[in-house]
């Protein structure tokens, strides 16, 4: 997990942050529900698609909590990238001299048992895209691996063809997360806390 993200909870969501009282609730009912999911994980057969069409509505941390929570409580390997991360890297492999070759690069994200693939949808929807993508969705749903996306659309507006949106749709579960952005409410909050550790570290 990257460690921008790695503080990020189920608990640390906080609902108190959306000004509508609807979308309040729809958070917390969200958390209760995550925290189910997670306690039925071992159990679980299928992932999550994390939508908005809002950016900064709170889908990404609520998915790297789930990530967080599933390797700091359940002892579960998990990987998080965007797509556009896990394309540029394959496009690096076909360079002679890259450090890994596309093969190993691609098993590796097909075989981790929860996989965190962020912001799909706003890659470029070439051929090769999809291709790399199929790929990598067959084989895990193939082999009963979790996935859980995240995206500013709904699975059916996603310009990766029926196929691909097809074997999200039918091996993950739908969140709508509320069509408010909560990003620049913590960014003053975060401002201040990253300057006093900053200071409280100065001797």
């Amino acid at each position: 997990m990257p460690s921008k993200y790695q503080k990020n909870t189920i608990n640390n969501l906080d609902y108190n942050l959306y000004e509508s009282k609807f979308n309040q609730k729809t958070v917390k009912d969200i958390k209760k529900w995550t925290e189910r999911y997670l306690n039925k994980i071992s159990k679980v057969d299928k992932g999550l698609y994390i939508y908005s069409e809002t950016k900064g509505s709170g889908k990404t941390h609520l998915a790297t909590a789930i990530g967080n929570a599933l390797v700091n409580y359940f002892k579960i390997q998990t990987k998080f990238s965007t797509t556009i991360a896990i394309l540029d890297a394959i496009k690096a492999t076909y360079n002679n001299d890259s450090l890994t070759t596309t093969k190993k690069l691609l098993y590796d994200i097909q075989t981790v048992e929860v996989l965190i693939l962020d912001d799909i949808g706003v890659e470029r929807p070439t051929a090769h895209t999809e291709e790399v993508l199929y790929s990598i969705i067959n084989e895990r749903i193939s082999n009963d691996k979790i996935t859980i996306y995240t995206s500013n659309q709904k699975k059916e507006d996603l310009k990766l063809g029926d196929r691909i949106v097809n074997r999200i749709g039918g091996s993950t579960f739908p969140i709508k997360m509320p069509e408010e952005s909560i990003r620049t409410k913590l960014a003053p909050k975060q401002g201040i806390n990253e300057l006093n550790k900053y200071l409280d570290n100065i001797e």
